[in-house]
């Protein structure tokens, strides 16, 4: 009687425990290598900007926070911000109340609506501290975070710095070229490094579009107040001359740093 014939070796309960822990050693280096998902997006898509997630417990952050990051974002020639306007046409047709806030989900169902191909969600807190200032990119047709992007500052006075490294990383993610997103301007240049100017002119721009104009004139001059320097920026903003004109002379206090 022949012996019975014995089973390959790959076979054997132990060859078979080794392939099976090979296998999810392998699978698991893949998943930590593996490059990040390509974002659909082409140039001059356009994004909904949702309204800041601030768990830092300073309120300064609320406004200011998603003032830095638009007029960050406003500098790429490569990404379109939906407008404060058409945001609220799409609420207004949703019945969606005006004290609500943009949070995500509200943001995806704007962006949804008006065909926008991401929706980006800043953030802030305080973290062991520091500040952690942080955008996610959201699907909002799969309701998903795609990409996150962090940085961290040290002060509030650095948290400009901050938002500025996050949006470029966020444009570079985009597919914005590298030269274009270096060739921008610093915010704190480009704008002011005062959180306070910058909550009092995001405070002007949504008193401009409810059209309450004096109250407009009056933030913004707040603005140029907290930050002498942020004048000459604030006079190249259309925004602030339509407010201007629309004032009667003799009501009109012009900042100190004009007279």
């Amino acid at each position: 009687m022949k012996p019975a014939p014995r089973s390959p070796r790959w076979r054997r309960p132990a060859a078979l425990v080794a392939l099976v822990a090979l296998a999810m050693v392998g699978a698991g280096a893949w998943m930590l290598l593996r490059p990040e998902p390509a974002i659909a997006f082409a140039e001059r898509d356009w994004v909904v900007l949702a309204d800041v997630d601030n768990a830092s417990g300073k309120a300064l952050f609320d406004d200011s926070l998603q003032r830095a990051v638009l007029m960050s974002l406003e500098q790429s020639r490569y990404v379109n911000v939906l407008s404060n306007s058409r945001v609220t046409e799409s609420r207004d047709l949703q019945r969606i109340p005006s004290g609500r806030a943009l949070d995500r989900e509200l943001a995806s169902d704007v962006a949804a609506r008006e065909g926008a191909r991401m929706v980006v969600a800043p953030a802030i807190r305080q973290s062991r501290g520091h500040y952690l200032v942080s955008v996610d990119l959201i699907d909002p047709n799969r309701r998903a975070v795609v990409r996150s992007y962090r940085a961290k500052a040290g002060t509030s006075s650095e948290v400009m710095a901050a938002v500025d490294d996050v949006v470029g990383q966020l444009r570079a993610g985009l597919g914005e070229s590298v030269a274009s997103v270096q060739q921008s301007v610093p915010l704190p240049q480009a704008s002011t490094a005062n959180l306070q100017a910058l909550k009092s002119f995001a405070l002007a721009e949504s008193a401009l579009g409810r059209r309450r104009f004096s109250e407009s004139a009056k933030l913004y001059e707040a603005a140029i107040d907290a930050d002498p320097d942020f004048a000459w920026p604030i006079s190249a903003w259309p925004g602030f001359w339509c407010v201007w004109t629309s004032v009667p002379k003799r009501s009109r206090t012009w900042p100190a740093r004009w007279r």
